[in-house]
């Protein structure tokens, strides 16, 4: 079967400009985020650098595209890149352990009495394993984002931090004669763990929770728990309403991913303009559509602040 080839019907004496304002307008109409309409329009003066506002439309073929490409390869200016994002990523290792040191000292702690110990006792031993956390540290946060649970690939370090103290607590059992002493320092160290693990946690603040305080059971008993019900978890991850309404996702993107990709967005807002889910769950937005409306709200602290559940429902 011959392939068709695909042909622009466009006007003539339109430039590149005004079709930009009616991609504009259709994305308006398709009711896609200010977020992202915004973001279109402030990166359109970047483009407009390369192919003039005033280029007409009907100029444009097959060697625009190609000839952008190569403009953005040769355009000097563009080698600061890798510098920014250098600066990006070392700013995002820098505030994912200020995190950690707040909301939990003795990871980082730990990790760096490790780094410390081996570096004076076995630097060979150090400089590996620095390697090692380097390389981690890098793959983890190029992408440009942070987020606190990024840290937890670091935690398989914290056991380096237990070495000296090991040690430490070993010539202290030597020096002792008496089994039982010995037995009684060994089991008060373990106790002492596990009730610095109880205190410490950042995620003691949930244990004594009620489900009828949290939104996803109290989202729940309006959406009803029989599964008959269609709920879309719109702008955020998921948050757990799926499972306390006891519904299955009818839709492909059933709730975004902590990635910056356009499409996933621009997929649930077309979800909601066609109304395909009888209930839709927002945290800190606002929707402002024909074909929902609001139906409940509450706030609830959550990971270091306080974040407001909105439930929707389809009019």
């Amino acid at each position: 079967m011959a392939r068709k080839k695909m042909r622009m019907c466009a006007d003539n004496g339109k430039t590149f400009e005004e079709g930009f304002a009616e991609y504009i307008l259709d994305c308006k109409a398709r009711n896609l985020r200010d977020g992202t309409i915004a973001h279109y329009q402030s990166s359109i003066p970047q483009i407009y650098k390369r192919i003039p506002a005033d280029s007409l439309i009907s100029s444009m073929d097959a060697k625009t595209m190609p000839n952008f490409i190569i403009a953005l390869r040769d355009d000097p200016n563009l080698n600061e890149m890798s510098t920014g994002l250098l600066y990006a990523l070392l700013k995002n290792v820098l505030r994912s352990i200020l995190w950690a040191s707040k909301s939990n000292p003795l990871l980082p702690l730990l990790s760096l009495i490790g780094f410390l110990y081996l570096l004076r006792n076995y630097r060979y031993c150090a400089g590996y394993l620095v390697a090692v956390a380097a390389s981690t540290f890098t793959f983890i946060y190029i992408g440009g984002r942070s987020y606190p649970y990024y840290f937890f690939a670091i935690s398989i370090f914290i056991p380096l931090g237990l070495i000296p103290f090991t040690v430490v607590l070993d010539r202290l059992i030597q020096t002792i004669h008496s089994p039982a002493i010995s037995r009684c320092i060994f089991s008060g160290v373990i106790a002492l763990s596990i009730l610095t693990c109880g205190l410490i946690t950042p995620n003691r603040y949930l244990l004594g929770v009620s489900k009828e305080d949290l939104p996803q059971y109290q989202f729940a008993s309006i959406i009803g728990t029989d599964g008959s019900s269609t709920v879309l978890n719109y702008g955020f991850l998921d948050g757990g309403f799926y499972t306390a309404s006891n519904t299955v996702p009818n839709c492909k993107v059933f709730c975004l991913l902590n990635i910056n990709v356009e499409q996933l967005t621009q997929t649930q807002d077309s979800y909601v303009a066609q109304g395909i889910c009888d209930y839709i769950v927002t945290r800190n937005e606002e929707l402002d559509v024909e074909n929902y409306s609001e139906i409940a709200s509450t706030d609830f602290w959550f990971e270091h602040q306080v974040y407001t559940y909105r439930l929707y429902g389809l009019r």
